[in-house]
C-alpha cells in the first residue's frame, strides 16, 4: 500500500513470515524521491492497534507515549498535518486508512509491489 501525505510517499507492506509490517517513509526532493530512514520502521500490530502519522511538532514528541496502543511516526513536513492520517488494524488481516480532517488530505495508491 502507497500513502501520499504532503512530501513524503509512505510504503507499508506485510511481512507474513515474521507478523511484521513495515513502513518506508521516504520524501520528495523536486521530481526524486529519498528515503529519509536509515532503516525501514517495523511494528507488529495487534488489533485495535494503529500507527499515527504527523508532523513532528514539540507537542507531538512529549505526547507520542501517551497511547501503548497507537506508534507514532512523526515526519518533518511543514504540510502535514500534526495529527495527519492513523492506519488501524481493527479486522484480522486488514489495515485501515483514516484521514484525520487534514487540511491538504490523505492519497492512496492501491498497487500489488508495495
Amino acid at each position: 500500500m502507497l500513502i501520499e501525505l504532503g512530501n513524503s510517499l509512505i510504503k507499508v507492506s506485510y511481512l507474513q513470515y515474521h507478523g511484521y509490517y513495515k513502513i518506508l517513509v521516504e520524501k520528495k526532493e523536486g521530481i526524486f524521491m529519498k528515503n529519509i530512514n536509515k532503516t525501514s520502521l517495523c511494528f507488529q500490530l495487534k488489533e485495535g492497534q494503529a500507527i499515527q502519522f504527523g508532523r513532528k511538532t514539540q507537542k507531538n514528541v512529549q505526547n507520542q507515549f501517551s497511547d501503548p496502543d497507537v506508534n507514532y511516526i512523526l515526519i518533518e513536513d511543514n504540510i502535514l498535518s500534526s495529527q495527519h492520517c492513523r492506519i488501524t488494524h481493527d479486522v484480522p488481516g486488514e489495515l485501515m486508512v483514516i484521514d484525520n480532517k487534514s487540511s491538504n488530505g490523505t492519497w492512496l495508491k492501491v498497487t500489488t509491489d508495495a
